[in-house]
């Protein structure tokens, strides 16, 4: 029972349990109302809540002022918002609505895989950011605007988009055949074709290459911020030895370097949290191109977990915004012409 309703939870994220040969069509079973108020209580309440909280801070704190990095959160948050929804909505839709065609796992297979693999390719992105931003400040003050995140996003879901829809161009399927003989709906799994594990293949690799680019460069932040973290310690000057006009010009960077340090562990939270919940959910796929199962309790886990991360991300914007507060005021006061003093 346990891992039975485990594996239907996982159809919720990602409609591999949904059949084509007419079993869709019988009412739901008690394994799949379980699981589905299991999704309910645990992520997508939540998820929907805390999203709408979060963005509803990514907002106000535009509102006061506007800079790069701040348009990819906004951008990732409002990416989880959607797929919370759309989760919960094909969920109602495969329990209540009899029927399930191939033009629907189609259209499904493409939006589940879509958010998932966006999801990591914008952390990338505040990856990237956050380096440039602490690595080399002077080139991002320069070269790196809000249009520039705003640009970059659009062009990586254009991208992702793309590679969701190689199934359409023949290399690969949106259904698979289990050893019962049941056709069901999956554009990731085991294709007995190659041509058709193309998708497969390329939808599992760059799940893992951004894995790997965001391990390497947080890796490369961390060591930056341990570097950083000493100097803004000695950078704030003294009162009794600096005249006003300096000390105010110098805490006024003092707390725009902080405010960047601190921003950064925010973009390492979001790092954290996609690599814990997506890195067995990329793996997962990619033995499966090899015709490499897992047991179904295992596997469920697995996309639970992945799922949590649409609970996760705004969860550490909230907690981390929270404690870092004062910081992005002190900016944006900064960036409005105020004087700026350090606590």
């Amino acid at each position: 029972m346990e891992n039975t309703t485990t594996q239907n939870v996982t159809g919720n994220f990602l409609n591999s349990s949904d059949t084509l040969n007419g079993t869709g069509s019988r009412g739901p079973t008690h394994s799949s109302q379980a699981s589905f108020y299991v999704s309910l209580v645990l992520i997508w309440i939540p998820g929907f809540f805390t999203n709408l909280l979060a963005l509803f801070f990514i907002i106000r704190d535009i509102k006061k002022a506007i800079f790069p990095a701040i348009v990819l959160l906004l951008v990732l948050c409002t990416s989880d918002l959607i797929a919370t929804c759309f989760s919960f909505t094909h969920s109602m839709l495969k329990m209540f609505v009899p029927g399930f065609d191939y033009d629907k796992c189609a259209s499904l297979s493409i939006l589940h895989a879509f958010f998932k693999l966006y999801s990591g390719v914008m952390n990338v992105l505040m990856a990237v950011d956050r380096v440039m931003a602490i690595c080399t400040p002077f080139y991002y003050k320069r070269h790196v605007s809000v249009n520039t995140w705003k640009v970059g996003s659009l062009i990586a879901a254009a991208a992702v988009a793309t590679l969701n829809l190689f199934p359409l161009m023949g290399l690969g399927s949106f259904t698979g055949i289990r050893n019962t003989g049941e056709i069901y709906c999956t554009s990731v799994g085991y294709k007995a074709k190659w041509i058709e594990r193309v998708y497969g293949f390329a939808f599992s690799l760059a799940g893992i290459i951004c894995i790997f680019a965001i391990v390497g460069l947080n890796a490369v932040l961390i060591r930056a911020l341990l570097r950083l973290s000493s100097k803004v310690v000695s950078f704030v000057p003294s009162e009794t030895t600096i005249s006003t006009t300096g000390n105010d010009s110098n805490s006024s960077k003092a707390n725009q370097t902080s405010f960047e340090i601190a921003f950064a562990k925010l973009m390492l939270g979001l790092a954290t949290v996609y690599l814990v919940c997506d890195t067995p959910y990329n793996v997962l796929f990619f033995l499966q191109q090899f015709n490499i199962t897992l047991e179904q309790g295992v596997a469920g886990y697995i996309h639970l977990l992945a799922g949590f991360s649409y609970t996760c991300d705004p969860m550490v914007y909230i907690l981390i915004r929270k404690t870092k507060r004062s910081r992005l005021k002190d900016l944006c006061c900064n960036r409005n012409g105020s004087n700026v003093t350090t606590n």
